[in-house]
């Protein structure tokens, strides 16, 4: 189980997250540093229906998630400072495969519906986000051999028509070692590279962006 995270930039320790799981290794909490001091609680509890994460800073709860699942649908409620500001509600269907989630503020009042499109085996082939007047604000194709993403073309319309190409690279384990996001222009926006254990587990990542370079590293129990 990954028990903790490090974030490395220019040799230097930039962030830490430290993971608890339960004995049915769902993750319960997690702990995130800046330097030494922790600065985010993100505590997770299970009951029968779902589940309910709460963020806090200081000790004080900041956000929480309730989710309640139904089968393959559920229900997720947002609350910031206690105060209902979201409700997000997913129903699939089976014929044909799709994933549509309807997005309400606390009113109830629409403000977005966003399109999943699964192919036979239940893996992603396209995502859509509408706002509430039905205009297509995110869109994202995918190419795929089976399980694996070997192209995704996004487009985002929020800020203007931006699009972005990210490409996919696998070893002989299929563990993903090489991820490239870039412009329409074909300037690099970001680059990952991974590395993975014995146990085909991920240990470290290093990421590009911006021209920054950061270093990941994961640690397990085990």
């Amino acid at each position: 189980m990954l028990i903790s995270e490090l974030e490395i930039s220019d040799g230097k320790l930039l962030n830490k997250i430290e993971n608890t799981f339960d004995e049915n290794q769902n993750l319960i909490e997690s702990k995130i540093y800046f330097g030494n001091e922790i600065y985010e609680k993100i505590s997770t509890e299970f009951n029968e229906v779902g589940y309910i994460k709460t963020t806090y800073q200081e000790g004080i709860e900041i956000e929480r998630m309730e989710r309640i699942n139904n089968g393959k649908n559920f229900e997720n409620k947002f609350y910031e400072e206690n105060e209902l500001v979201e409700i997000h509600k997913y129903q699939y269907e089976s014929s044909p495969k799709t994933g549509v989630t309807k997005i309400f503020d606390s009113q109830n009042n629409l403000l977005a519906i966003r399109n999943e499109y699964f192919d036979s085996n239940d893996y992603i082939l396209k995502f859509e986000e509408f706002n509430a007047n039905e205009q297509l604000m995110e869109e994202s194709i995918y190419e795929r051999e089976n399980e694996l993403i070997l192209k995704e073309t996004q487009r985002d319309f929020y800020n203007g028509a931006i699009e972005y190409i990210s490409t996919y690279e696998y070893d002989f384990k299929k563990n993903l070692i090489r991820k490239e996001i870039r412009a329409i222009n074909k300037s690099l926006v970001s680059a990952n590279h991974n590395r993975y254990d014995e146990k085909n587990r991920l240990i470290e990542e290093n990421r590009i962006s911006n021209g920054e370079n950061v270093n990941y590293q994961h640690i397990y129990s085990n």
